[in-house]
């Protein structure tokens, strides 16, 4: 299970710009995680979520709704943490940005 391990920041939020980039020749997606195949875990910080994952050869995108109380307090942040990708088991790192009214975060984990 992918898990976003935020344990390091707990205590402070590390906050960094959302990553940007463009399609390019690289990011033709070889694997899905989503619809009825989409991934439910109780994240350690977050608590129980449920994950859409879509594999690219140099990154994976991801986007999570928060099954329990929405986290309004984060709503808006960019945060930085590691992130188990669901497809070949290597430990990464995500930034993700928290949507708007807190239920969820979508993001982008690089290897």
């Amino acid at each position: 299970m992918k898990k976003v391990i935020l344990a390091t920041i707990a205590a402070a939020f590390v906050i960094s710009p959302a990553i940007a980039g463009s399609p390019g020749s690289d990011n033709g997606v070889t694997a899905r995680l989503t619809g009825k195949t989409s991934t439910t875990y109780n994240d350690g910080f977050f608590g129980s979520v449920t994950c859409n994952e879509t594999q690219h050869p140099k990154f994976d995108t991801v986007e999570c709704q928060i099954n329990g109380a929405p986290r309004t307090d984060l709503a808006g942040q960019t945060i930085t943490g590691s992130w188990f990708s669901d497809f070949d088991g290597t430990w990464g790192s995500i930034t993700f940005t928290v949507n708007a009214d807190g239920t969820g975060y979508s993001g982008k984990a690089t290897y």
